[in-house]
């Protein structure tokens, strides 16, 4: 660690981490961890108080992995933030196996997302691939959870055949899929509009609400 400090805080601060280690896995499995990244690890971090706000930059990269963050924060949490993130991972398939989830996706995986403090409200920006999947979320944010939020989504898949396989799903056909809609969050109901899944030349669009009170109400209107 180099840099100053005025006070205990970060009030004033201009410092620079470096953390590096012979071997990720190692370390991962030593503190009992899935083992998701490999190699040799380096980590550098940068963290200058610019007045009102705090300039944040890292760069972590390991043989199979790179992350990055850019941006600004007010307070250790997100209020007043502006913040990018940038994760890189060359074979997702080995992510999921160790992280023991549903392998949906073999190959490289890239994931963008910027994270933007309105106010009252948190801007989100999201786009994600793993290997031929794609997808995007774009909208607001006004909690850590999904209540009160406004989100659109997108993502696609290239061979929809595959995907259901990871399921056990079979007699899907071997072409591309694509999922589509609009959310809004509340305490009491998910509302959901334009959301689609087209297929084969086949569409599906439902637009409703899906109650979270003790009844939970469904409410749905479908066009094909």
């Amino acid at each position: 660690v180099k840099g100053t400090l005025k006070t205990l805080s970060l009030a004033g601060g201009d410092l620079t981490l470096k953390v590096e280690h012979s071997d990720a896995g190692a370390l991962l499995k030593a503190l009992e961890l899935p083992v998701i990244v490999t190699g040799p690890m380096q980590v550098n971090t940068h963290v200058k108080d610019v007045g009102k706000l705090r300039q944040l930059d890292v760069d972590a990269k390991t043989t199979d992995f790179t992350a990055s963050v850019r941006g600004t924060l007010k307070t250790r949490s997100l209020v007043g933030a502006d913040l990018t993130l940038k994760v890189e991972h060359s074979d997702v398939g080995a992510l999921l196996k160790a992280l023991e989830l549903p392998v949906i996706a073999t190959g490289a995986m890239q994931i963008a997302t910027r994270i933007k403090d309105l106010g009252k409200r948190r801007q989100l920006d999201l786009k994600a691939k793993l290997g031929d999947l794609d997808a995007s979320v774009k909208g607001t944010l006004t909690t850590r959870s999904l209540v009160g939020s406004d989100l659109t989504f997108e993502a696609t898949a290239a061979d929809a055949a595959r995907l259901a396989s990871v399921f056990e799903v079979s007699d899907v056909p071997a072409t591309s899929l694509k999922i589509s809609g609009h959310t809004i969050y509340s305490r009491k109901q998910i509302k959901f509009d334009a959301l689609t899944a087209a297929i084969a030349g086949a569409s599906v669009r439902g637009d409703g609400t899906l109650g979270l009170v003790d009844d939970k109400k469904l409410a749905v209107n479908f066009q094909v």
